[in-house]
């Protein structure tokens, strides 16, 4: 089935020349050491394991296969761990392989959870049609397949005010309505941190630092404040917490036993949390202060966080697709300018061609360049910024202005044409 994010990805495969393969459960995370780790953990809570029942793979060549059945490609293809009395081997059947699968029924109180993966920049690997499309496929899935928790493993920086706006928009309006939200973090710096505090349930791996207004990120101060109250709106954070690491004013605090602190900007409170000018806060002291719900390093210590004893992965085709639109758009901002200092290149060849012909072949191509600059911008809202619509208007009159040359008034004039 065809899905317009896998079109966005292709697109962005060819233009780039960059590989679009949807790596499997366990490929590597942005952020190094501090990447969300897998924890290869079995799709099913250990505890539920012996009363689930397998699925089964019917291939095409008579045989059948026990095991768990994963995520499945656009193609048709499929991720299947067969399980035998040796261990467990995950391997992928092309939809030509296998004839049909035949789901197990997963026991009463299971709880069905979809990771989707957010890894990037905002407005760039992470953007707003993404996650529509994302939670579209999980809300079309069939009932035995709908998560009933979204689990946003957000490894995140950037700063893009508009496009985060949009994604907070859609977390309080679109996700949050229909599934248990949480987010579960191993890089929280710039927008990315304003987007995970807009979580009901916010987790983080240990060690890292929430960084909403990261010092190398063009600061525009009034639109991260803006953006803050959203998120404390939507999650119910405190805001005075994000605007003391937004502004650097300061921030204490007092609690009293079994009571929620109290904050203060600068000074008031009995307990200093962060001195005058810092602009980050630990998870670890984050999670002490109730700021955030904990730490977590692997999905086995998440899920038991979550009060989920007995457990089933889901939403595998959604989190592929968004790992392939992520993986598509890396180097993007490099590649559109080689493909604008093309486009510079292929005008000035057109402009000093020895013949019409060969001028109009060099044009086609600068075209052909400026369209694919194009298709890039509409599919990351970061590239919007990059290269303006200012430039690309610039570049539509450079190429304009050539073939106006190419049309002399008098049919015998000599060529090339003279300015």
């Amino acid at each position: 089935m065809a899905r317009r994010l896998i079109g966005m990805a292709v697109l962005a495969w060819l233009i780039l020349g960059v590989s679009l393969s949807l790596a499997e459960e366990g490929g590597s995370d942005v952020g190094g050491e501090s990447s969300v780790s897998d924890d290869h953990a079995p799709a099913v809570g250990a505890d539920a394991l012996a009363e689930v029942r397998l699925d089964r793979l019917h291939l095409v060549d008579g045989r059948v296969l026990e095991g768990r059945a994963g995520r499945t490609r656009d193609d048709g293809s499929i991720q299947f761990e067969i399980v035998g009395r040796a261990g467990t081997l995950s391997q992928w059947f092309e939809r030509n392989e296998f004839m049909r699968i035949e789901r197990a029924p997963r026991p009463p109180g299971t709880t069905k959870i979809a990771f989707i993966r957010l890894d990037g920049r905002i407005g760039l690997q992470i953007t707003d049609a993404v996650l529509a499309e994302a939670i579209e496929m999980l809300d079309r899935a069939a009932p035995p397949d709908r998560p009933d928790v979204v689990v946003f493993r957000l490894a995140s920086t950037g700063a893009s005010p508009d496009e985060t706006g949009a994604l907070l928009e859609r977390l309080k309006t679109d996700v949050i309505p229909k599934y248990r939200t949480v987010v579960w973090a191993s890089r929280l710096n710039g927008d990315g941190a304003i987007l995970a505090w807009a979580s009901p349930e916010l987790f983080t791996l240990p060690g890292v630092d929430i960084r909403p207004g990261h010092p190398w990120i063009r600061n525009e101060q009034e639109e991260r404040l803006a953006l803050g109250r959203t998120a404390s709106g939507i999650s119910a954070r405190p805001s005075r917490v994000m605007r003391a690491l937004l502004t650097g004013s300061g921030l204490t605090a007092t609690r009293a036993a079994g009571a929620k602190p109290k904050w203060f900007l600068g000074e008031g409170g009995e307990e200093r949390v962060l001195a005058p000018g810092e602009k980050w806060i630990s998870s670890e002291t984050a999670a002490e202060w109730g700021i955030i719900q904990g730490l977590a390093s692997g999905k086995s210590e998440l899920v038991g966080l979550l009060g989920c004893e007995s457990w089933v992965e889901v939403g595998h085709e959604a989190s592929a697709a968004v790992d392939a639109f992520a993986e598509a758009m890396r180097g993007a901002e490099d590649a559109i300018d080689a493909m604008i200092e093309k486009l510079y290149g292929a005008i000035d060849e057109a402009k000093n061609a020895r013949t019409r012909d060969e001028s109009e072949r060099i044009l086609t191509r600068a075209r052909q360049i400026l369209d694919e600059i194009e298709s890039l911008r509409v599919a990351a809202p970061t590239l919007r910024d990059h290269v303006p619509e200012s430039r690309l208007a610039l570049f539509r009159a450079l190429i304009r202005g050539v073939e106006l040359r190419n049309q002399p008034t008098d049919p015998v004039a000599p060529w090339p044409p003279r300015d």
